[in-house]
């Protein structure tokens, strides 16, 4: 399977509650096959992580929380990235309503 997943504010750099569970999602898919690119909302992100190719995204802080930052990753680089990538499914952490024009633009199942 391939996925997309689009993290917000919990990328493998920052030291968060969800720190491990997304290094570990993000680490035992392609070990068990699956091919993996991952979404972030921070720029000077490593190119990948665990086997899995990473893109960081412009962001904006959250409005209620200002050390969580936000993204649409509605840029044409990322819509491309993940239109060649041909993902079967796209996965958004919370909030991923932010993510809903990403899966309108590219017609895929989200989770």
């Amino acid at each position: 399977m391939k996925l997309a997943s689009k993290l917000m504010g919990h990328t493998p750099q920052r030291c968060k509650g969800y720190k491990n569970r997304f290094q570990n999602f993000i680490r035992y898919l392609p070990e068990m096959g699956d091919e993996v690119i991952v979404v972030t909302t921070h720029e000077g992100v490593p190119e990948e992580f665990y086997g899995a190719k990473v893109i960081g995204s412009r962001s904006f802080p959250c409005p209620w929380y200002q050390k969580v930052p936000l993204s649409l990753a509605l840029s044409p680089r990322i819509i491309s990235e993940i239109a060649r990538f041909k993902p079967d499914i796209i996965h958004a952490s919370s909030p991923g309503i932010t993510a809903l024009p990403l899966y309108v633009i590219i017609s895929l199942p989200a989770i």
